[in-house]
């Protein structure tokens, strides 16, 4: 088994072209990997990685050598994709689990459903829900028609990120206490949920590098 690391040459005064993708066995002298405890994302194991003089072949090369860190940027196209994917589908889950009980849990001699906050809620995250979805195809056709998504990419991630959350945190308050026990998959969406508010870019990180890329790209840009 392998690891991708990406690791400076310091042959470069430039630091982005001085990084360059190796391929580490996990067995190499010098690695220590260390499994953290996370709250949610159980299926995705998360590591610290501790490299102590660990040497490699110039074979472990991966790509071209000083041009990691732009391959790192043009993956992060990719994953954050392929993370509002995620986003857009746990919400959609978590909306149809809320929309189902809510039209079957009495009380007060009648479904709640019936109850006009909860109607609020049920319409609010549908129409989230919604806009994620049309979002995400919208970048998702540019994607397969060879187009850059830049900085579509990360407004997708800023708003699938916390829509997808509240979307799931409102069906949780809909499902009551129910809905915070692990006896129904909503307590497991919330947890997993958070977490993509922070991988593969932060909402702020995403934030900032949204804003300045349509300030300097100016009005034009708008609607496009």
């Amino acid at each position: 088994p392998y690891m991708m690391c990406i690791a400076r040459e310091y042959e470069n005064e430039n630091p982005y072209k001085d990084m360059s993708w190796y391929l580490v066995p996990l067995n190499a002298p010098g690695v220590k990997i260390s499994v953290l405890d996370k709250i949610g994302c159980h299926c995705m194991p998360t590591c610290e990685v501790y490299l102590d003089h660990v040497e490699l072949e110039e074979t472990d090369l991966v790509g071209v050598k000083g041009k990691g860190f732009y391959q790192l940027m043009k993956n992060f196209e990719t994953e954050r994709l392929f993370t509002c994917v995620s986003n857009v589908g746990m919400a959609m889950c978590a909306y149809n689990d809320a929309l189902a009980y809510a039209g079957t849990r009495k009380q007060f001699g009648k479904n709640i459903g019936d109850f006009q906050i909860i109607q609020q809620k049920l319409c609010d995250m549908k129409i989230k829900c919604d806009n994620m979805y049309n979002m995400l195809l919208r970048c998702a056709w540019k994607k397969q028609n060879g187009e850059q998504l830049g900085v579509d990419a990360s407004l997708l991630k800023r708003y699938t990120g916390k829509a997808a959350f509240e979307v799931i945190d409102d069906a949780m308050q809909v499902m009551g206490g129910i809905g915070y026990t692990n006896d129904c998959r909503i307590a497991r969406l919330w947890r997993d949920q958070r977490g993509a508010r922070i991988y593969a870019g932060t909402e702020e990180v995403m934030v900032h590098s949204s804003a300045r890329a349509l300030i300097k790209n100016g009005p034009s840009t708008f609607c496009k």
